[in-house]
């Protein structure tokens, strides 16, 4: 009877532990105010570094220990862009006031008034100097869950045209801490995708985008590159989410709103929800039904006003099964700093080992 019960005690709390959010080390802090004013936009600076961010936190964010942790959303920019710029087309701040998320608008690297990221082959300065955009965003995640508390099981990134080639470079190379990651126009130009769990993709892209075409090719204005396609991006996700084949087994639309049609992807990894939000007719603006000034396409296609993006992703977004759902059984994956590392790892082999502990002898008297 007392082998069972310990039995039972310690598959309790392997269960209990691979489900349960990852709450941030800031959520043990004594600390009684956040570092950051909650319900106002802040402007900061990378300690150590000169690298800066904006950072909104909805007015009902606390930092103590009883409260149930928030979601965090990285939201970068495209080029020529900032965080600020981001912050305002997205409208994202209304979204994580209504939904209780933290948002964090990082600010890219600028050479002669260019501000772009380094997400691979593209684009700009940074491509060319070999910036090192994804040690900054991993600096950055290190930096916030050490002083917010945040649910590190439900970090994700949503990024415009450059910005969105980061986002998939960020799944990438960062799956082990991005649940999840969306991309509006914007390409998959990072050669070696090569993610260590499964990461949820949601991909919009209007068929008239000239900036970053729909089918692929040359860019218009500044964006001089010869872009892949997006079919391109979704066979890179398809795959690396061990999803069916996308040629058959496309599922019925998962959204039909305004100008734009859904599509997720079926039997993919759990995690791994894949999914291609097409824009009929418009072009390379943030989609939205409330940034009526924002054009984009060097001026010759319409931005959609009848898609909406950020609402869109977010509600995606809180669909991504937990990240602790994901790694049970995964393979470990090596991590830009130690903070962001090991733990889900140690916390599930010390309750393997629990549970066999428990289990030895019962099964030594069989």
């Amino acid at each position: 009877m007392i082998k069972n019960i310990l039995w039972i005690v310690a598959l309790c709390s392997l269960i209990c532990l691979c489900t349960a959010e990852k709450r941030s080390p800031a959520c043990s802090s004594s600390l009684s105010m956040p570092p950051y004013p909650a319900g106002e936009s802040t402007a900061a600076t990378l300690p150590g570094t000169d690298r800066t961010f904006r950072i909104y936190l909805p007015s009902t964010y606390q930092s103590s220990t009883e409260a149930t942790p928030p979601p965090l959303l990285f939201a970068f920019h495209g080029g020529f862009g900032s965080g600020f710029t981001m912050e305002a087309k997205s409208h994202f701040d209304a979204l994580a006031e209504k939904n209780g998320f933290v948002v964090v608008y990082p600010d890219a690297t600028s050479e002669a008034d260019i501000t772009s990221w380094n997400a691979g082959s593209c684009c700009g300065p940074a491509a060319l100097r070999r910036v090192d955009d994804i040690a900054f965003v991993a600096s950055l995640y290190d930096h916030l869950v050490a002083e917010l508390c945040v649910d590190q099981d439900r970090v994700f990134a949503a990024g415009h045209s450059n910005g969105g080639m980061l986002s998939y470079r960020v799944g990438c190379e960062l799956s082990d801490l991005f649940a999840g990651v969306a991309a509006v126009e914007g390409a998959h130009v990072y050669a070696d995708c090569a993610p260590t769990h499964p990461v949820s993709v949601y991909v919009i892209h209007g068929t008239l985008d000239s900036n970053v075409p729909y089918a692929g090719g040359a860019g218009c204005g500044h964006s001089i590159y010869e872009y892949p396609s997006v079919a391109h991006a979704v066979e890179v996700w398809v795959g690396n989410n061990d999803c069916a084949s996308p040629a058959s087994t496309v599922q019925p639309p998962l959204l039909e709103q305004g100008n734009g049609v859904c599509r997720r992807y079926s039997d993919c990894a759990v995690g791994g929800d894949t999914v291609l939000c097409t824009l009929d007719g418009t072009g390379h603006g943030w989609p939205s039904t409330q940034n009526l000034g924002e054009t984009g396409d060097c001026g010759l296609s319409p931005t959609s006003r009848t898609f909406d993006a950020s609402g869109n992703i977010w509600t995606f977004f809180e669909t991504v099964p937990d990240r602790s759902e994901t790694f049970v059984g995964a393979s470990p994956s090596p991590s830009p700093s130690p903070s962001s590392s090991a733990s889900r790892q140690d916390v599930f082999s010390v309750a393997f080992f629990l549970l066999l502990s428990s289990l030895f002898p019962f099964l030594s008297s069989c």
